[in-house]
């Protein structure tokens, strides 16, 4: 459960530093 949570967590940030990343 925690896992799964901490996953999305982890692709939410991930999505953003792409979204920076190409700006």
């Amino acid at each position: 459960m925690h896992g799964a949570g901490k996953e999305l967590g982890t692709g939410l940030v991930n999505a953003i530093k792409k979204q920076l990343g190409l700006k």
